[in-house]
């Protein structure tokens, strides 16, 4: 199955190995993954269109915020899944207002977002 995923991170080093980590996952999962990148929550939000099956968010983003981003983005999409990716632990229990999935701490380990991107997949099924 053809997968939509939105990276919505300001870091390229840090989008890439998230990019990585999809290829990595991906053969064996049977999915198959189309990814974008934007580097700003403004980007994200401007270009958006509820075609994502899952979206990566950094907080820490220039301009408007990873939590600001991603209420907006509640407003244009309540079901989309999204996961928080960043360094800033001290935000998990705000994610529960924007119905993040879960979060992710940089730097990424492989393992421990194959767990959440197996979680958010099947979540997209139902």
């Amino acid at each position: 199955m053809r997968r939509m995923i939105a990276i919505v991170e300001d870091d390229p080093a840090e989008a890439e190995l998230l990019k990585s980590h999809f290829a990595r996952y991906a053969p064996g999962s049977g999915e198959e993954f189309d990814i974008k990148c934007f580097q700003t929550g403004g980007a994200f939000l401007n270009a958006y269109q509820p075609i994502y099956d899952l979206v990566l968010m950094d907080i820490d983003l220039p301009g408007i915020n990873g939590m600001d981003t991603a209420e907006c983005l509640r407003q244009m999409d309540h079901s989309v899944a999204l996961v928080f990716v960043t360094n800033l632990a001290r935000y998990a229990a705000k994610g529960y207002a924007v119905d993040a999935m879960d979060f992710l701490l940089k730097p990424v380990s492989y393992s421990s977002f194959a767990v959440t991107v197996q979680r958010a997949l099947l979540r997209c099924r139902y």
